[in-house]
């Protein structure tokens, strides 16, 4: 938030002269950050604000051509604050076309990088987001700019963790650790940490998880910025929950982190691990309520990256509430959702609330089936949380069935693959609509 105040005091102050396109430029990039800051902050009238003067100044007649590129980032930056991801990806593309004819490489990377990121993020086709990432990691490396290299390198290590290629990611991961040591940046030592972090909780290496976080802590401290601080504990808290120390994530979440004001981002991913350690405690009702006002934000925010893992707890709530309506709501639309089907952290969270939507219709078998598939990944099968809140209904259903009967169903189930598996669920979400 300081810096998102810096940001408007200084744009505030500029007033280039007419015709100055040097100057304009740099107002008109300085709105298009501020926006794109606000965005993720939350804070969308300032968000809204801003990209609105800067496509004013940089679509404005005497600077046709001159900020053509720049103007269409902003549309492209206009197009995510208003969910319309068609216009995001036109003027992205538009955007990276410019650049490959000025032969501005570094700009163009970072313009790859940045359309990348939003495919991927944004559901809208992630093959082709880890190939424009992949694109923009090599003008760096070949630029020799190591250290958007090595930032780069981080968040493609994460990616492909969450895909479920653990050993990429993490090979990616400790790569650009190694790089962000030998380049002795702080920020940067931080940043990989944390990637490395998330490659091991996508990974169920839960305990290496939690060890990487607190073989840093000092690090993280030393920083100082609340934000970081902030989110760090709630991703402690998140590991916490896996390894079943519901009680720990109670104490780490259930007041904010110590932001001098909490984004609404953070504030969601605190209330998603409240409402999740409640659940496991056996408080469905005060589990929903916070699960709840988490959505709410998400939607408030358009943080969609995280909104339909949020969903897919609160129709875990809503089933261990018996409201089987608002539980098959929740399917619905994480289905709907999921675009890449090879997302295997996102995809088993999906077959696991389609486990609870099946016991609640007395489908013990499809459960079972279901429940195999998810845990046939190592997030799902090394999860203390996963285990209480969904295989325990799971083995109490299926003790009413003969032994053989819940082989077989297994075996079926682990005989398929997550897109298979996905491709079911969306069958099953269909016929019972």
């Amino acid at each position: 938030h300081e810096g998102e105040r810096i940001f408007r005091f200084t744009a505030d102050r500029m007033a280039p002269a007419p015709g100055e396109v040097e100057d304009t430029l740099l107002l008109a990039r300085l709105l298009r950050w501020h926006g794109h800051f606000c965005r993720h902050l939350g804070l969308i009238d300032a968000a809204g604000q801003s990209l609105q003067r800067g496509l004013a100044i940089s679509g404005a007649p005497e600077h046709a051509g001159a900020l053509q590129r720049e103007y269409a980032v902003l549309r492209a930056e206009q197009g995510m604050l208003e969910g319309n991801h068609g216009d995001a990806q036109t003027y992205l593309a538009e955007a990276a076309e410019l650049l490959r004819a000025s032969g501005d490489d570094w700009d163009l990377a970072h313009t790859l990088w940045q359309w990348g990121s939003f495919a991927v993020n944004e559901r809208l086709g992630n093959a082709a987001g880890h190939a424009l990432l992949q694109e923009s990691l090599q003008i760096f490396q070949r630029l020799g700019d190591r250290l958007s290299a090595c930032t780069l390198m981080a968040e493609i290590g994460f990616l492909a963790a969450l895909r479920g290629d653990h050993a990429r990611g993490g090979a990616l991961a400790q790569q650009a650790l190694h790089s962000a040591d030998e380049l002795d940046n702080p920020i940067l030592i931080a940043r990989c940490a944390i990637s490395l972090a998330y490659g091991h909780l996508f990974a169920g290496r839960f305990s290496d998880a939690y060890e990487v976080l607190e073989s840093n802590a000092s690090l993280f401290t030393a920083l100082g910025k609340q934000v970081m601080t902030a989110r760090l504990q709630i991703f402690r808290a998140n590991i916490l929950l896996h390894l079943g120390a519901y009680n720990e994530v109670l104490a780490l979440t259930s007041a904010p982190a110590g932001e001098v004001e909490e984004s609404g981002n953070t504030r969601s991913f605190r209330l998603w691990q409240v409402g999740d350690a409640l659940l496991a405690l056996g408080t469905a009702a005060d589990a929903r309520a916070a699960l709840a006002e988490s959505v709410v934000i998400h939607r408030q925010t358009q943080y969609d990256e995280r909104l339909y893992g949020v969903l897919t707890s609160l129709g875990l709530a809503a089933f261990a509430l018996g409201d089987t309506r608002a539980g098959q709501a929740c399917l619905a639309e994480t289905v709907a959702a999921v675009a890449d089907e090879h997302l295997s952290f996102t995809v088993a969270r999906v077959l696991l609330l389609a486990v609870l939507a099946a016991l609640a219709r007395d489908e013990v078998e499809t459960a079972v089936e279901l429940y195999a598939l998810a845990a046939s990944t190592p997030h799902v099968a090394n999860s203390r949380w996963y285990d209480a809140v969904i295989g325990e209904p799971v083995r109490a259903a299926s003790a009413r069935l003969p032994a053989d009967t819940v082989r077989a169903a297994q075996a079926r189930g682990a005989s398929l693959s997550l897109p298979e598996g996905l491709a079911f669920v969306k069958r099953l979400v269909v016929a019972v609509q």
